[in-house]
C-alpha cells in the first residue's frame, strides 16, 4: 500500500515539475524569439533614433563644417571601436594583413594601422560571416544596396559599413539625448577621452572612461576614427542621410586621438574632422562600424 502511494507521489510531483519546467521554457523562447525580431538589439551596437540637428561649428576652424541642417533615419553604430582581437579574427580568417601594434598590445585595445580600404575589408567579412549582403565593391569603393547594386542612399544598405560623418557627429553628440557637452559624454575630457594629457602617448583599451548619454564610448580622443565620407569643406544648407562626395583622394576621420589637446580636436564643435588619405596607415587612427536600421 505504502509503495503505491509513493510511486503515485511520485509521479504527480514529476508531472507537475514537468509542466512548470515546460513553461518557463516556452517563456525564455520568447524571450529569445522577440530578441531576435528586436530591430533596437544587434549585439555590440547602439540604436541611434534619427532626427534632425545642426551639423558643424558656429565658429569653424579650417577644415571645420559651418554649422547646418542634417536630417538622419534610424542607424546602429558600435559602441567601442573596433579592437584588435576582433580585427585579428578577421585577417586569420581572410588572410589579410595583420596590422603592427608597435608593441602596445593588441586585445582589447583600438585596432590601428589600419587605412580605410582595410576597414571596408572587415565590414565586408563581418557582413557575411552574419548572412548579411557586403556594403562595399573593395574595387570601385561604392556602396552597395541589398541586390549588389552601386547607390548613395546608406538607408538601402543593409550590411556593415562605416558610419557617415553625420551619424558618427551625431552619435557623439548624444543623438536626441544630447546634454550639449563639449566632448562626448562630458565637459570634463578626463571623465571620457583619452588625449595627449593622460594617455603617454600610447592608446589605451576601449571602454574605460565614461560612455556618452547613447552609451558610447571613446568618441572624444584614444584613435580618430574613419568615417564614410570624402572629405569636403562645401555642404548644402539642409541634407538628409549625407554620404558626403562621390569622388576624393582622402576620407573624413573624426574626434581627434591619443595625442590631441582638449583645446583642439577632442572638442566636438571644433577642429573635431581631419583629412586622411585613403591608404595611409598610422598608430592614431582606427575606426568603428555602423548599421542602418530596417526600413
Amino acid at each position: 500500500m505504502w509503495k503505491k502511494f509513493s510511486f503515485l507521489y511520485y509521479m504527480i510531483f514529476f508531472g507537475v515539475f514537468s509542466i512548470i519546467f515546460i513553461i518557463i521554457l516556452d517563456r525564455e523562447k520568447e524571450k529569445l524569439a522577440k530578441a531576435d525580431t528586436d530591430t533596437n538589439i544587434i549585439q555590440g551596437m547602439v540604436f541611434v533614433e534619427g532626427g534632425s540637428f545642426q551639423m558643424g561649428s558656429p565658429d569653424p576652424d579650417k577644415y571645420d563644417l559651418p554649422a547646418h541642417t542634417v536630417t538622419l533615419s534610424d542607424y546602429y553604430i558600435g559602441q567601442y571601436e573596433i579592437t584588435f582581437k576582433e580585427y585579428d579574427r578577421f585577417c586569420i580568417s581572410t588572410a589579410h594583413r595583420k596590422p603592427d601594434d608597435h608593441d602596445w598590445g593588441r586585445g582589447n585595445k583600438p585596432v590601428m594601422d589600419v587605412d580605410w580600404t582595410d576597414t571596408i575589408a572587415f565590414c565586408n567579412w563581418k557582413s557575411l560571416s552574419e548572412g548579411l549582403p557586403p556594403a562595399y565593391d573593395t574595387n570601385t569603393l561604392e556602396l552597395l544596396d541589398e541586390s549588389g547594386r552601386p547607390t548613395w542612399d546608406i538607408t538601402r544598405v543593409k550590411g556593415y559599413r562605416l558610419p557617415t560623418e553625420a551619424e558618427w557627429e551625431f552619435a557623439a553628440r548624444g543623438g536626441k539625448k544630447s546634454k550639449g557637452y563639449i566632448f562626448s559624454g562630458s565637459n570634463n575630457p578626463d571623465e571620457v577621452a583619452w588625449y595627449s594629457g593622460n594617455t603617454y602617448f600610447r592608446p589605451q583599451r576601449v571602454g574605460l572612461k565614461k560612455p556618452n548619454e547613447l552609451g558610447i564610448y571613446d568618441m572624444s580622443g584614444n584613435l580618430w576614427e574613419y568615417c564614410n565620407d570624402y572629405f569636403s569643406t562645401t555642404f548644402k544648407s539642409k541634407v538628409t542621410n549625407p554620404s558626403g562626395p562621390e569622388k576624393g583622394k582622402e576620407k573624413v576621420v573624426r574626434g581627434g586621438c591619443l595625442k590631441s589637446s582638449p583645446d583642439f580636436a577632442l572638442k566636438l564643435l571644433k577642429g573635431n574632422r581631419a583629412p586622411y588619405f585613403l591608404w595611409r596607415r598610422g598608430y592614431v587612427t582606427g575606426f568603428r562600424i555602423a548599421r542602418s536600421a530596417s526600413r
